[in-house]
């Protein structure tokens, strides 16, 4: 949980940024897949580490309530996915590691990636989602 503090803030491009700044940090490539759905705009981070037509997606959202620092819903989990990209970085296996965005406005940004990617292109998806305890 060490990223938890960077990312625990209530402003949504402080949030961004931090996680940005951790990809960047631990030497991470990723793409930032910037599209609107339903009208709002939605900002997903991918990591993909070695792309293919069948894919494991592990994902967390990097929004939070408005006003709320969000450190249990969503920090926590974005702290596990910074993690698993670190461990992860050399796998030989297909997999997308997504920091879905508007999660707390309708889940926009997993629809934007679905929408993106194809569900006939994902073998399974794992989602973290409040993985810490205490106050937000």
């Amino acid at each position: 949980m060490k990223y938890v503090g960077k990312i625990a803030v209530t402003d949504q491009t402080e949030r961004k940024n931090a996680i940005l700044a951790v990809l960047d940090g631990i030497g991470i490539p990723y793409v930032i897949h910037d599209t609107v759905r339903d009208e709002q705009p939605v900002s997903n981070i991918i990591v993909s580490l070695n792309p293919s037509s069948h894919r494991l997606v592990i994902g967390s959202h990097w929004d939070n309530v408005d006003g709320s620092t969000g450190a249990n819903d969503n920090a926590s989990s974005c702290s596990i996915l910074l993690r698993l990209c670190e461990t992860l970085k050399n796998t030989d296996r297909s997999v997308d590691l997504v920091f879905f965005d508007k999660e707390e406005k309708g889940c926009l940004g997993s629809c934007a990636y679905i929408d993106e990617t194809g569900r006939e292109n994902i073998s399974a998806m794992v989602n973290l989602d409040v993985c810490g305890a205490g106050k937000q």
